[in-house]
């Protein structure tokens, strides 16, 4: 059981989160006797992992259990809890009681959890239509500074370049997306985040959507992500079509 917990452990450390919420629910038994400072520290893996492993059950568990020895923790291990429990909240549709916890967070000294909340406050603003989209780029042009370097950092890039592209900028929305993808090469989301980009650039340039801005402008997109131009034949259409824009 105790080897279950620690597979759990790696499993979550690799993003496997379903393998290692199996293995987590294994060894809870084991978690419950590890002295307090090494199983908060635990117990709080386990609660995320059970989140992104849709086990609501498991998280609202383990966050009864924490919530009554909240004073033994660490002002992080506190925050950290506040904003998991603000997650169960979400998934159990308490919409105010996740924005209460987020909201007190964000504004909070603990500045991972406080940015962790700050995006999920822009995600459900813009799910319940309370926040326009230029209200939440703006925020995540302030969030993409506050926490970098690791895979917080490429969510808020997504979420960036996903908005931009909503609203047909697509200089900044390929420019958000590429900045994800070359800050995070080894991610495992990133494959489909330069797929993504190489999609839209071919609809850009073999569809209609290059008519939209003027041929200048075109011509400077294409300049600023060349990159993205498909090999072979759709390639040589990619720049023949600019080429012609450019004539008339």
């Amino acid at each position: 059981e105790e080897i279950r917990l620690w597979r759990g452990v790696a499993e979550a450390d690799r993003g496997n989160w379903k393998s290692g919420n199996q293995n987590f629910k294994r060894g809870d038994q084991v978690l419950g006797l590890y002295p307090p400072a090494l199983q908060y520290k635990l117990a709080l893996t386990r609660v995320e992992t059970a989140l992104k492993a849709r086990d609501v059950d498991s998280a609202s568990r383990w966050l009864r259990k924490l919530g009554g020895k909240a004073k033994e923790m660490t002002r992080s291990q506190q925050a950290t809890m506040k904003y998991l429990q603000g997650r169960v909240a979400f998934v159990k549709r308490n919409l105010d009681r996740a924005t209460k916890l987020w909201t007190e967070l964000s504004e909070g000294p603990d500045l991972l959890n406080a940015s962790r909340s700050e995006l999920s406050l822009i995600n459900l603003g813009l799910l319940q239509e309370t926040m326009t989209k230029d209200e939440a780029i703006k925020r995540l042009e302030v969030l993409r500074y506050r926490w970098r370097g690791d895979q917080f950092e490429m969510q808020v890039l997504r979420r960036l370049g996903e908005l931009y592209l909503d609203k047909a900028d697509y200089r900044n929305g390929l420019g958000a997306l590429r900045a994800a993808a070359t800050y995070f090469p080894k991610d495992p989301g990133t494959p489909l985040i330069t797929n993504k980009m190489t999609s839209i650039f071919k609809e850009l340039y073999l569809g209609d959507k290059a008519e939209a801005f003027s041929p200048l402008s075109a011509l400077a997109l294409y300049d600023e992500f060349r990159e993205l131009t498909p090999a072979g034949e759709e390639g040589n259409r990619v720049i023949q079509k600019l080429a012609e824009r450019l004539v008339d």
